[in-house]
């Protein structure tokens, strides 16, 4: 990590943190974000001011990707990457979508109206609803967290990349981005079990207060789902209202769920 990098990163914007977001990438596409011989990754740190690292080793779910910088920087790199990702695709052939990384601890909080940080309190509307709402993109929850880790992944999914559409990722990767930097305290915790490469073939090994921190929140338990429905769908819409959504669904939620 180059830190002399970060350091100037934090003399630059007192009074506000650094956030580090990390997702998963397509292994078949992360070389258009690289670029030959990085020249891509560099332009990228150059022109939004982050730090973006690649993990060496990839897995099924993708290539481990990790970006650390103020919210606003950071959400303009990856309407960046979406762009350069997906550019060339042929249209509605693919899930134009990144999937970012969230721990269980915060993800609860993300479902809950209580614990807002983006939404007015009278709304009575949790945080993956209001960004699903006010940006404009589809959200989609992955129920369970990837195996031996406390990590799920959180879709954010579009279907064009024009610039309207493109604002509205940025505004949707901004949200999310603040509420990683109110709650660092859950996204930096030493109960996590961070995802790494091949985490499904070696176990990582687990600290007594993530053992304590899942005997009394029984986290894991709560965001599991029962049937074989494997993600919490939310979408944009305006036909009907939905209040307090509970932590375990018994269906898909659709579009007509949530409304600011």
């Amino acid at each position: 990590m180059n830190f002399q990098k970060i350091l100037r990163m934090m003399e630059g914007r007192p009074g506000h943190y650094l956030v580090t977001l990390r997702a998963l990438l397509s292994t078949k596409k992360i070389g258009k974000v690289i670029g030959k011989q990085g020249a891509n990754h560099r332009t990228i740190e150059t022109e939004f001011n982050i730090k973006l690292y690649f993990h060496s080793e990839s897995d099924g779910y993708g290539r481990l990707t990790t970006s650390v910088g103020y919210p606003i920087q950071t959400a303009c790199a990856w309407r960046n990457i979406l762009f350069q990702i997906y550019d060339e695709s042929p249209r509605f052939s693919n899930r134009l979508e990144i999937k970012f990384l969230v721990p269980l601890s915060l993800s609860v909080k993300l479902q809950n109206p209580s614990y807002s940080v983006l939404s007015k309190k009278q709304s009575n509307q949790c945080d993956l609803a209001e960004i699903a709402n006010v940006s404009g993109v589809d959200l989609i929850l992955q129920h369970e967290a990837l195996p031996n880790t406390t990590e799920q992944i959180l879709a954010f999914r579009v279907e064009d990349l024009d610039p309207a559409t493109l604002d509205s990722f940025e505004m949707a990767v901004r949200m999310l981005a603040t509420c990683f930097e109110h709650y660092s305290h859950d996204v930096y915790s030493p109960v996590n079990l961070y995802y790494l490469p091949n985490c499904a073939e070696n176990p990582p090994i687990q600290s007594p207060a993530y053992q304590d921190f899942i005997e009394k929140n029984n986290i894991r338990n709560e965001i599991s789902h029962s049937n074989d429905d494997s993600q919490l769908d939310i979408q944009t819409a305006d036909s009907k209202q939905y209040h307090d959504p509970p932590l375990v669904h018994d269906e898909t939620v659709d579009s007509s769920n949530f409304t600011v």
